[in-house]
C-alpha cells in the first residue's frame, strides 16, 4: 500500500474512471454509493459523498435513463449479479443506454470494488500493526506506541 508504483497505478485507474466520458459523473457516483451500501463500507461512502457534493447537478438529465442506470448498477453490484432478462430488455430498448455506457458503468463499479478491497486491506494492515504493538499481561492488554 505504501509503494509508489502501486499508488501511481491506483491513481491512474481512479482518474480515468472518475471522469465523465459518456455517463454523467454524478450518476456514476450515485451508483457507487448504492454499491457502498451493499458493501457496508462507510469510509468509501463518505469519500463518494464528498465527491458528489463537489459536482454541479445536471438538471437536463433524463430521469428514466438515470433510474435505469441506477437499477442496472445495483443489479450488477451483487455477487452473483442480479441482472434479469427484463433489465437486459430495458437496456436494449433504450436509445440512450449505449454499449459504451454499459462498459463505462461496469468499469466504474470495478474501480469502486478495487477501492473497497484496498480500504479493507488497509484496515487489516493497520489493525495488525496495532496488534503487534500490544501484549497481554495477566489478561490485560497493554499497547506500546
Amino acid at each position: 500500500l505504501k509503494h509508489k508504483t502501486f499508488n501511481r497505478a491506483v491513481t491512474g485507474v481512479v482518474a480515468k474512471n472518475f471522469t465523465s466520458a459518456q455517463l454523467p459523473l454524478q450518476l456514476k457516483i450515485k451508483v457507487g454509493l448504492q454499491y457502498c451500501d451493499i458493501l457496508e463500507n462507510s469510509v468509501l461512502t463518505r469519500e463518494l459523498k464528498e465527491g458528489l457534493a463537489s459536482q454541479v447537478l445536471d438538471q437536463d438529465q433524463d430521469d428514466d435513463f438515470a433510474s435505469l442506470v441506477l437499477e442496472v448498477g445495483k443489479a450488477v453490484s451483487f455477487s452473483p449479479s442480479r441482472m434479469s432478462p427484463k433489465l437486459v430488455d430495458q437496456i436494449r430498448s433504450s436509445d440512450e443506454f449505449t454499449p459504451g455506457k454499459v462498459v463505462e458503468l461496469v468499469s466504474f463499479l470495478a474501480t469502486v470494488q478495487m477501492l473497497h478491497r484496498i480500504t479493507c486491506f488497509y484496515a487489516v494492515d493497520t489493525n495488525t500493526e496495532k496488534m503487534m504493538n500490544t501484549t497481554i499481561t495477566n489478561g490485560n492488554y497493554k499497547t506500546f506506541d
